[in-house]
């Protein structure tokens, strides 16, 4: 989408300049001011900017995309006009809601930008959003590897995000760009703090990563709920398992600062986490460029998992759980 004039058929205020903007930078496929449209089996590989965006959507579903090598592989944004919304009209198109991302296998991002994720979730609370909305977004059983910053991100835009489900995803690998530091698992920058309004973060998988799985600021702690959470080799996480009570930088992406801790000290300390811990999770074949993470039968993240009315199948489509419980990451054994 590298045309100046890619929204130039869309309603007001999305055919201005700094709306149209954002398609100038390389991009594999924008979906914007759309309802119910599903983005599915695309390979994407090699854009500056990013793999997918969908903004200012509703009810869309981007599933068993292949994305590499890009700035972003999955955004969400809102592009809310300076003035705000007009209004909370179903008939409205300024926020995004209800939007499903699924089974997309992303690898090596973060080739521009500093802090940007392989899934970026930006978005408002339920208040903010049009009527009829049930959810911003739910983000599971995608696989990520080797991401810039971080693999998945949640940031606010006009009002804190609220009504996130992050669950059962893999991520793995330390980032394949100099530019970078080390990868982190899940950044959780804001989140609205309205009652059942909740970020909901559980049975995701971190493994091989260089920095923390999990970075929490203090301005997102209270309106986060995280459990089941499977950390792998935990000698990788640098300086430690989980950064909390953080600063949000000016870029409203990135947590600085705070307590760094190792997963059972943030237990204790919070109450988040009763359920999650640490283990091998015996890939069938974690080396090379595209690696296998598939679970083999030693795996301990099998059955390690808290149970998730949502998330009932896998990476695969396969049935969860096919044992005693759900397994952790985007692979059902």
């Amino acid at each position: 989408t590298d045309r100046p004039d890619f929204c130039a058929q869309c309603d007001a205020p999305w055919n201005g300049g700094s709306a149209n903007a954002w398609a100038l930078y390389g991009m594999g496929i924008q979906v914007k001011q759309t309802t119910g449209y599903t983005v599915e089996n695309n390979v994407i590989y090699d854009t500056s900017n990013g793999g997918v965006s969908i903004d200012v959507t509703r009810n869309m579903i981007v599933q068993d995309n292949a994305i590499e090598r890009s700035r972003i592989g999955i955004a969400a944004s809102d592009f809310t006009p300076t003035g705000g919304c007009p209004s909370t009209s179903a008939s409205e198109h300024c926020y995004n809601q209800d939007n499903v991302i699924r089974r997309n296998t992303i690898i090596d991002t973060g080739r521009i930008n500093l802090v940007e994720a392989a899934i970026s979730i930006a978005g408002n609370d339920s208040a903010t959003r049009h009527q009829g909305s049930e959810f911003l977004a739910q983000v599971y059983n995608n696989v990520i590897v080797r991401p810039g910053y971080a693999g998945i991100s949640v940031r606010n835009q006009s009002s804190d995000p609220g009504d996130v489900l992050i669950a059962n995803n893999t991520i793995f690998g330390d980032t394949a760009f100099s530019r970078h530091t080390a990868s982190r698992g899940i950044v959780i920058a804001r989140a609205s703090t309205a009652v059942n309004d909740p970020v909901i973060v559980r049975n995701n998988l971190f493994d091989s990563l260089g920095a923390e799985g999990l970075a929490i600021s203090s301005a997102a702690a209270a309106g986060t709920q995280l459990d089941g959470d499977f950390f792998g080799n935990t000698a990788s996480f640098s300086p430690c398992e989980v950064l909390w009570n953080g600063t949000v930088a000016a870029d409203s992406s990135s947590v600085s600062g705070g307590t760094c801790s190792t997963l059972p000290a943030y237990r204790i300390a919070t109450g988040q986490e009763v359920h999650g811990g640490a283990g091998a999770p015996d890939f069938v074949s974690p080396s090379g460029l595209i690696p296998n993470l598939h679970l083999r039968t030693t795996s301990d993240a099998i059955d390690f998992g808290i149970p998730d009315s949502v998330v009932t199948t896998d990476v695969d489509e396969q049935t969860r759980p096919r044992g005693v419980g759900w397994d952790a990451g985007a692979d059902e054994y």
